[in-house]
This record gives C-alpha cells, structure tokens and sequence, in this order.
C-alpha cells in the first residue's frame, strides 16, 4: 500500500503538526460505505479527500487500514470543517476524532510517530 508523506504546516496556524499522507480510508455512511483517502493526518485528526462530503458538526465512522496493523481500524470523529472550491485544496472535508478505544488509539498513535520520526524538521508554508 503506497503511502506518500512529507510534514507540512498549513497556512491556518493550526495547534499541532500535520503530515500530508495518501492514505486509504473508508468512509461509512448510513448503510453505505465510500472508499476514500486522506490528504493529510495528525494526532487528532485527518483531512479527507471526498466529493460529497459529509456537513460540518456531523458524526462520521472511517476505517482505516494502517501499514503494520493486521485488522483495520475504526474511528469515530466529528466533521469540522468542509472545503468545497478551492485551489488550493482538494474537495473534502477535516475530521477530528472523537472517542477513540485504546486500541485504534494506540494504533493511530504508532503510525503519527512514524510519520514524525521520518519526516525531519517541520517545513511551514
């Protein structure tokens, strides 16, 4: 599974370090399931690439399928915020988690670091 990442700091002066990552992910909708990929990722939350994104404040289920983890895992967030038209961007929508079990936590937490570990001083603009 390739995974493109390289540290990045938005121009929104945001509270913690964001990695731009291509990761696949699922997105869970009422009976439905969409299968999508991240734009970028960080401790507590991911931006995701997606057409029709889900409207900000909405609860949402996303399964990821994490490089060394041997069964997917599953968080829980809240959309807080929705890009539609915009350059600079793709269409989608960030997410930041909500309620996450130890183990998806712990899970999420190993693959952040390893993006940290590989990525070297954190390059703004």
């Amino acid at each position: 599974m390739p995974i493109e990442s390289e540290a990045v700091m938005s121009e929104i002066d945001r509270r913690e370090r964001r990695f731009a990552c291509r990761l696949p992910v699922t997105l869970h909708r009422g009976k439905g399931s969409l299968s999508l990929e991240t734009e970028d990722v960080g401790f507590r939350g991911v931006y995701v690439v997606c057409d029709d994104p889900p409207a900000v404040r909405n609860l949402v289920r996303l399964t990821f399928a994490l490089p060394g983890v041997g069964a997917p895992v599953e968080v829980h967030g809240m959309v807080v915020h929705v890009t539609t038209e915009d350059a600079a961007r793709p269409r989608g929508f960030g997410l930041q988690f909500w309620g996450l079990d130890a183990r998806a936590r712990s899970a999420w937490d190993h693959f952040v670091h390893g993006l940290l570990r590989d990525s070297g001083p954190a390059r703004r603009g």
